[in-house]
């Protein structure tokens, strides 16, 4: 459910705020990116985002973290290993850190396309692990530190119900 309306919130931001962008760039590529993880990649007992920080000269890294009401964690911490950007075709290959010595490296590849200009832009496309789909198959990134809003929006709804507990005809 709650992917359901971070999908619904996404699609009208996504298609406002990059209506009119051009196709990203390795330039424009150059930023931080965020998205919502899809429910099937939390396994339905939380929730998630991917971050991204591509930069342009030095190493990128794409991290995932899982946030549960018991807390939040690191799913996985990887560092780039190939980013190819041809005519806003994408295909961004990260190979995972091991957090432990004995740990097998995993492949992490976003397959997709977008648009970006300065501090706004949008990805859509595909993350896969070892050549396996993850979550639901289609994921959007959108430029910035967005999904710190949500924090704020789930603080304003407590605010909103609080209120109309003390006063119900409001």
């Amino acid at each position: 459910m709650r992917f359901l309306f971070a999908l619904a919130f996404l699609i009208p931001l996504t298609a406002s705020s990059t209506r009119n962008l051009p196709d990203v760039t390795k330039e424009t590529l150059v930023g931080t990116w965020e998205a919502v993880m899809p429910m099937e990649a939390v396994g339905g007992m939380g929730a998630g985002l991917y971050r991204m920080e591509i930069r342009g000269d030095s190493d990128s890294f794409l991290v995932g973290v899982i946030f549960a009401p018991s807390g939040a964690g690191v799913q996985f911490l990887s560092r780039s290993v190939g980013l190819e950007v041809v005519h806003a075709d994408l295909k961004l290959r990260f190979r995972t850190l091991p957090p432990e010595k004995d740990w097998k490296p995993e492949e992490i590849v976003f397959t997709g396309s977008g648009v970006a200009e300065g501090d706004g832009g949008a990805l859509h496309g595909t993350l896969s692990r070892n050549g396996v789909p993850i979550g639901g198959g289609e994921i959007w990134f959108l430029k910035g530190s967005w999904t710190r809003g949500f924090g704020e929006a789930s603080q304003k709804a407590d605010e909103a119900l609080q209120k109309l507990r003390r006063d119900p005809k409001t």
